[in-house]
């Protein structure tokens, strides 16, 4: 096979820091294969270590590139003169973007494939390309979950505790817990007995990120019950001390717990779950909970500023208020 860079076709010698590189710029264009172990030239070199490349690989794609592309990004090895290669076959996204993780969704972290080289998106391309990935209220709706046998029993529970019956032959209907072609969605994944999320409550030494203290994970399990456990989490580190900078004896909390929980509600129903998940953060002097979207369609800036608020995903807030 002779080898020949094209606007499909990239060529490495070796996995170096540049590879995430490549990769998002085919996620966000049409799609391409990489070779590793074949000079820019087309020589083969091969590779020598088949399972460290992998295993680099399998961190890039699973940890280092949001929103999570496994279904996008397949690897194989091939022989060419003797010699080992990797084919690393990287298909058109699903998402409107992708981006390294570390840098977000900034032009460092947004790339695309542009002839045989790889570029930064200019922040006009990532407003566009936003505007379809925030701007659909449906897309947990419309978005195929990697699961496919999901229990709902939780979800049951959850609305026989207020008193409310879900029918086993229409609740998946009624719910919206599938697409239109009929298979389960975002949306029944996150309401799922067991799945892929994965909820931290991640508590820092000090007022920075220098230095964990503790992490607990809420994961793989409803975020009816996520959510509920964080809540419980939030409700034990808030703490009551006695203020001592008057006269008076005063009791006092860390924080306004309501707040907390109003926040912490908000970040669930409101997250742009295709992206990412919600993180609770604690440090000394503060507790950060953020989520991932932009404003939902139909709603104008101004309109934000004003106190104009306007669910991301209605069906899904609809479930918790129930």
């Amino acid at each position: 096979m002779k080898f020949v860079e094209t606007n499909k076709i990239e060529l490495k010698e070796k996995l170096n820091d540049n590879l995430i590189r490549e990769i998002v710029g085919f996620l966000n264009t049409e799609g391409g294969t990489i070779y590793i172990g074949v000079k820019d030239n087309g020589e083969v070199i091969g590779i020598k270590d088949v399972n460290k490349a992998f295993t680099e690989l399998n961190e890039i794609i699973c940890d280092q590139i949001e929103p999570r592309a496994e279904k996008e990004v397949k690897s194989e090895i091939k022989f060419e003169n003797n010699k080992m290669i990797m084919g690393i076959n990287v298909q058109k996204g699903e998402k409107a973007i992708y981006y390294i993780k570390k840098y977000g969704c900034s032009s460092k972290g947004c790339l695309v494939r542009v002839g045989t080289s790889t570029r930064e998106m200019s922040n006009e391309e990532i407003e566009e390309r936003n505007k379809i990935r925030f701007y659909d209220e449906d897309n947990i709706i419309n978005y195929v979950s990697d699961l496919d046998d999901l229990k709902f029993s939780i979800l049951k529970i959850n609305y026989e505790l207020n008193n409310l019956h879900l029918d086993d032959k229409t609740f998946e209907k009624n719910l919206h817990l599938r697409n239109k072609l009929g298979s389960y969605n975002k949306l029944a994944e996150l309401l799922a007995n067991e799945n892929k999320i994965d909820l931290k409550y991640v508590k820092f030494q000090g007022n920075d990120k220098t230095v964990f203290s503790e992490i607990q994970k809420f994961s793989n399990k409803s975020i009816l019950v996520g959510y509920s456990q964080i809540l419980a989490r939030l409700e034990v580190e808030n703490k009551c001390y006695v203020d001592t900078s008057s006269m008076q004896r005063i009791e006092k909390t860390l924080f306004d717990f309501n707040v907390a929980k109003e926040a912490l509600l908000n970040a669930v129903v409101h997250n742009d779950w295709l992206s990412g998940v919600p993180t609770i953060q604690q440090f000394e002097n503060r507790i950060e909970i953020m989520s991932y979207g932009g404003l939902p369609k139909g709603l104008k800036l101004e309109e934000f500023y004003q106190g104009i608020s306007k669910p991301r995903n209605p069906k899904l807030m609809k479930i918790f208020i129930d």
